[in-house]
């Protein structure tokens, strides 16, 4: 006649899924050793042939320094006491680890509150290991602890991601009036343009962010470093190239479109950098028979005249669009740092879709509704303008996924 204790049938799995997520299972038990080798074995916490197995009286012949050295090795202890288990937790830490804890009974509690994380068993717990432990098992469930870590790597993930898209925007909107004042340029955005992109056009993707499922690799990835910042060097790298073509998109989109209606503007009057010397005719009158030389009062009078010229509004409201549908289309690519938007798919997060299609629909709403579209200076865009719009807006996404293709290209499958 024989006894036995089996495994739950999803804790092999749950182990798996842990070591493959660079998450070391360690056993520590009251049992006889050869028991607690064999449940090890069977669930795939221990492999004879590279892993230590100690009982509580090895534990006791080693010193501190000696545990601390065959601590990583060792995937078994058995006939363990509650000061052995204090002492296991603080080896590990002491290498660095990052400690999970779990137990149920009153001799578990040191180690549960010693441990980084104490998990206790939510039914066959003791009252005074729930009080202890950071976190209770209400099924008492293994595998329960894994599904824990991926939400948490998940929403940690999906913090970054909404970090990295809200800076890389804002500080492309920043780029954009900065270098239209440098260049001498009319602002492109006024005022309540910038108010509109930070209310609507921002917040709305950047929630949906927040709901993504996460990477289906996310639990194949090793654990980042327990002092490691949310945005890390090479995502500010990511930051500033974002930040650049979302302002180069715009402000090329606002050059392009001042040309088309009012041709190459007096060098002096919008791009003090080009080389152009007329005028349009809308403004012409201000420079009198003296018209082949401008001083600095008649180019501000000029400026002041161009904030007037309808040419102008139509030219803001290209731009505004441009960057609008530009920072709506990079946030479909902000929703992973891996994977290109045609491997998750448009469709796999439909709070996106909800946040972008609102985001658009406003604006659209703003635009063809003559009252809002006096209000907010916009000018009603003709089926044509949107043939300029669409490609300048594609430029910051398509920047993003082509790094993402160049990054698994050399082995390197997402920002750190």
């Amino acid at each position: 006649m024989g006894m036995i204790d089996p495994p739950r049938p999803e804790a092999t799995e749950a182990v798996k899924v842990c070591k493959g997520a660079g998450i070391i299972p360690v056993m520590i038990t009251g049992d006889h050793p050869e028991t607690a080798v064999a449940i090890a074995s069977e669930v795939g916490i221990y492999d004879r042939t590279r892993h230590k197995a100690l009982s509580g009286r090895d534990l006791d012949n080693l010193s501190d320094d000696d545990l601390e050295k065959v601590a990583y090795d060792t995937r078994v202890y058995a006939r363990v006491s509650p000061g052995h288990k204090m002492r296991i937790v603080d080896a590990l830490k002491r290498r660095g680890h990052v400690v999970a804890m779990t137990g149920d009974g009153v001799n578990d509690a040191p180690a549960l509150k010693r441990a980084d994380i104490g998990v206790a068993m939510g039914i066959t717990g003791t009252d005074v290991a729930k009080e202890t432990a950071d976190m209770i098992l209400t099924d008492d469930n293994f595998s329960s602890i894994v599904a824990a870590v991926e939400q948490g790597r998940i929403i940690y993930a999906n913090i970054r991601k909404f970090v990295y898209y809200l800076l890389s925007v804002n500080i492309g909107e920043i780029l954009i009036i900065f270098a239209a004042m440098v260049a001498g340029m009319p602002v492109p955005l006024k005022p309540v343009h910038l108010l509109w992109l930070n209310l609507v056009t921002d917040s709305f993707p950047a929630l949906a962010i927040g709901m993504e499922k996460g990477d289906p690799d996310i639990m194949r990835r090793p654990p980042r470093k327990p002092g490691e910042p949310i945005i890390t060097a090479s995502r500010w790298v990511g930051i500033a190239v974002q930040s650049a073509l979302i302002a180069v998109a715009t402000l090329g989109v606002f050059w392009y479109t001042l040309h088309a209606v009012l041709g190459p503007i007096a060098a002096e009057v919008c791009f003090p950098w080009a080389d152009a010397d007329w005028i349009p005719s809308g403004i012409a009158h201000i420079l009198g028979s003296s018209g082949d030389v401008m001083s600095d009062t008649v180019a501000m009078k000029i400026r002041a005249r161009l904030e007037t010229f309808p040419g102008l509004a139509y030219a803001r409201t290209v731009t505004l669009t441009t960057l609008v549908l530009a920072e709506l289309l990079r946030a479909f690519s902000a929703r992973s740092d891996m994977y290109p938007i045609y491997k998750i798919g448009f469709t796999t997060n439909r709070y996106m879709l909800y946040a972008t299609g609102a985001s658009f629909g406003l604006m659209l709403l703003v635009m063809y509704t003559p009252p809002l579209a006096l209000l907010f200076s916009f000018v009603p865009l003709k089926g044509s303008d949107w043939l300029i719009v669409i490609p300048f807006a594609l430029i910051p996404a398509a920047g993003s996924e082509a790094a993402k293709i160049i990054r698994q290209g050399f082995g390197r499958h997402s920002l750190q």
